[in-house]
């Protein structure tokens, strides 16, 4: 969860919209970075910012991560909006690494993805409150029932006698 956490707050670094000249555009598939057992696929780019002289690779958004989809068609619709050779808008971060994405938005997995880790914490804490409720009402029970029987048992002994 704290991977999520680290990339959601790079996701919102602050980023100057450029002009990006599109040098190449792939799509790769390969193995999923967040784990899954899946192959997922990535569109990236090389790029160079329109008056800067060096290339940068860029992808959806800032990392790999959170660039990745298990559905490589959305990620071969993701590169058919860049035309090689053409310029389109990009975002490059400001925090000094020189980083670039393609979209403007953040990543719907990262925030999903930190809802999803708060509700199945959420869910296994719950279950385990139910549980020891259930345990604690049925030791009581036991306790109760237990002092019942021994009272009785007292109680007829003394008549008899």
């Amino acid at each position: 969860m704290r991977c999520q956490i680290a990339m959601r707050n790079q996701e919102f670094s602050d980023t100057a919209e450029r002009q990006c000249k599109i040098l190449s555009m792939k799509v790769h598939e390969g193995s999923c970075e967040q784990g899954w057992k899946d192959s997922c696929c990535v569109a990236r780019a090389d790029v160079q910012v329109v008056g800067q002289t060096r290339a940068a690779t860029a992808m959806q958004f800032r990392g790999l991560v959170a660039s990745e989809t298990r559905k490589c068609a959305e990620a071969q619709g993701f590169a058919s909006r860049f035309a090689v050779g053409g310029t389109a808008a990009c975002y490059q971060f400001v925090d000094g690494t020189g980083e670039i994405k393609l979209d403007s938005d953040t990543p719907p997995s990262i925030t999903s993805g930190v809802i999803m880790y708060a509700d199945l914490g959420f869910g296994i804490l719950f279950s385990l409150a139910c549980v020891m409720w259930f345990l604690a009402v049925k030791y009581c029970l036991m306790l109760r029932s237990m002092g019942e029987d021994s009272g009785e048992e007292s109680e007829s002994s003394l008549i008899e006698s």
